[in-house]
């Protein structure tokens, strides 16, 4: 049977966005979920973006109420991301990847579902909606304009395609992922690169290199609380 290739996304409106960030962190007043290992949450949302960066790749895990594991995001346009930040005090740590990408990786919006639709689902859809209530029971997270990734039960991780993460999000301008600075090459008996075809011999040398989904992203915002601002950092 042949699979057919994912069609294109209707470009954005106003209250739509073309890029949907994935946060590193959640803010503090948040459950985590339950599904989520000891050792990721012990990191700070940095610290899970610098992992993010030099693996290539994004764990998923099952959110509430389901045990599929998926990848979260939230499409916020900038006045929204904005709020999200300030008000609600979501951790400034980030991927913003295109919404067309995470359509062609499987991705979609979540459906939002009163209790009594909720309960109507079958288990295998429940990991793509959130409950709606505000009752006794409050669950409203409208807010977050989620999407979510699938991802396979046994190798739940999302790899993130090489331009496939055209903004970072970071809290300070400064901050850049640490540089690993030791590295295989091949040089002649002078130490200098050897001409094609021509014998050399392996030698560590120390260079510094950074995170490719690093440097190759267009570009890297930087959130001011002071201003309350999101800027872009100048290249």
């Amino acid at each position: 049977m042949t699979v057919q290739p994912p069609g294109l996304l209707g470009a954005a409106g106003p209250a739509q966005f073309e890029l949907l960030v994935h946060f590193c962190g959640r803010p503090s007043t948040a459950a985590v979920t339950p599904t989520v290992p000891q050792m990721i949450r012990d990191q700070q949302p940095w610290q899970r973006l610098h992992n993010i960066l030099w693996e290539g790749q994004i764990r998923g895990f099952a959110p509430f109420g389901s045990d599929s594991p998926m990848v979260c995001l939230s499409e916020s346009p900038l006045e929204h991301l904005r709020w999200l930040l300030s008000n609600r005090q979501w951790p400034p740590w980030g991927l913003l990847l295109r919404r067309q990408t995470v359509y062609d990786l499987g991705g979609g919006p979540v459906w939002y579902a009163r209790t009594e639709q909720l309960a109507r689902l079958p288990a295998e859809l429940r990991s793509w909606a959130v409950r709606f209530e505000t009752g006794t029971s409050r669950s409203d997270w409208l807010h977050e304009r989620e999407w979510r990734i699938p991802l396979p039960l046994g190798n739940p991780v999302l790899h993130l395609p090489p331009d496939g993460v055209p903004v970072i999000l970071v809290a300070d301008p400064q901050w850049q992922p640490t540089a690993l600075v030791r590295r295989t090459v091949f040089v002649d008996q002078f130490g200098m690169e050897p001409a094609p075809g021509q014998p050399g011999h392996p030698q560590v040398v120390d260079v510094p290199e950074l995170p490719y989904l690093w440097t190759a992203a267009v570009e890297r915002w930087y959130w001011d609380p002071a201003s309350q601002q999101i800027w872009q950092i100048p290249r």
